[in-house]
């Protein structure tokens, strides 16, 4: 009896595996989809780089605030890379991949490009072009809610987290706007 017992948990230990090493890949290939280096990617989550190094190979004992940190730098929910009661290792279907919603063109170049900003300088055309602001958290939140970026994107090009720039937005629209949340 201890014989089949021990073997079902191995079977369960080895499902739990293939799960966690699916979800690293998950995750690894949205960090790549969206250019982002691993030191970029630790920038935004708030997490050393060798964790998420780990979490992205599927090693070790990732806690559930590391996969939290991943999945909101990333701009997607933590769901998205898990897929529960399923661990083979490609039966969920891949997360999305976030793209900033492009604004129609109303006489100029006045919405983001299909393509995310990468630098202050793609920021300062369109809608904040001549723009000055007083400060960085002010000109990241006007590049969310005027130009109309995602958190996340911007947050990339601020180098800051983005629970910290959804903090910045919160704080000018009101803590129930979620309608400006990645």
């Amino acid at each position: 009896m201890g014989t089949i017992a021990s073997h079902e948990r191995s079977e369960r230990a080895a499902r739990a595996g293939a799960g966690v090493a699916a979800v690293g890949r998950r995750i690894h290939a949205q960090r790549t989809a969206q250019g982002l280096s691993l030191q970029e990617f630790a920038t935004l989550a708030g997490v050393d780089a060798p964790a998420l190094s780990a979490l992205e190979r599927g090693e070790g004992a990732t806690t559930l605030f590391t996969l939290y940190a991943a999945a909101d730098a990333l701009g997607v929910p933590a769901g998205a890379f898990v897929s529960v009661g399923d661990t083979s290792a490609d039966a969920a279907p891949a997360a999305p991949v976030p793209n900033p919603t492009p604004v129609p063109a109303t006489g100029g170049d006045h919405g983001p490009t299909e393509r995310a900003p990468r630098t202050f300088a793609d920021l300062r055309k369109g809608a904040l072009a001549g723009r000055t602001f007083d400060t960085l958290p002010q000109f990241a939140v006007a590049a969310v809610l005027e130009a109309r970026y995602s958190v996340a994107a911007i947050a990339r090009v601020f180098r800051v987290p983005a629970w910290k720039l959804q903090g910045w937005v919160d704080e000018k629209t009101g803590p129930d706007a979620a309608s400006h949340r990645r």
